[in-house]
């Protein structure tokens, strides 16, 4: 999580409240649909994807632990509304794989879940776009979204960051963002200059 991000939803987390940590079993995939950006008319593969969490053995992702209490749980469940909360999640410290704690994750609703937990979203949002489920392994990640995770990523150091890009496929499960991304595409299509924006973050 971007660490401005997290300061907007939780407002009273300190970053020295937070642990860049690994978790394994499970793995980061760009196969969820944007609603707003979905174009229902669009024939080809299209960027309309943000970032889900799957479990999946044999794949870890890095994340951002940090302790919450009961009124920023709720604020993070109604940030991630259309995603459904995982709780004891074991997280281990990123550089020493020391077991920390157990975690939450948000994973996102499946089409069925959607229907019967989100139905007036499901109806008035999802459902006039000609979509059973948000989730798709059709999608490609949105430009704009993508430069903002690889900043957040890289704003916890360029350890995190370089994990991050190793370990976040595409919505096809298979191309992970190291293989996506050249070092031009980061520059010309992101308009983001990692190796400045790490030594200045």
């Amino acid at each position: 999580m971007h660490p401005y991000s997290l300061k907007r939803t939780v407002p009273d987390i300190t970053i020295g409240q937070t642990k860049p940590v690994r978790v394994v079993g499970y793995r980061r995939i760009f196969n969820l649909t944007l609603v707003r950006s979905w174009k229902k008319d669009c024939t080809g593969q299209q960027a309309a994807a943000v970032l889900n969490i799957e479990t999946h053995s044999g794949s870890e992702f890095g994340g951002v632990a940090f302790p919450v209490g009961k009124s920023g749980l709720s604020a993070l469940d109604q940030r991630e509304y259309i995603y459904r909360r995982m709780t004891g999640v074991e997280c281990l410290d990123l550089k020493s794989g020391e077991v920390l704690s157990q975690c939450n994750l948000y994973t996102a609703l499946s089409g069925e879940e959607l229907r019967s937990q989100k139905t007036s979203f499901y109806e008035k949002r999802v459902r006039p776009l000609g979509l059973e489920s948000l989730v798709s392994k059709e999608i490609l990640p949105i430009d704009q979204y993508l430069s903002l995770c690889l900043q957040g990523a890289y704003w916890w150091g360029e350890q995190f960051g370089d994990h991050f890009v190793r370990n976040t496929f595409l919505g096809d499960a298979e191309t992970p963002l190291s293989a996506f991304l050249t070092e031009g595409d980061v520059e010309r299509r992101l308009s983001l200059d990692l190796a400045q924006y790490i030594q200045k973050r």
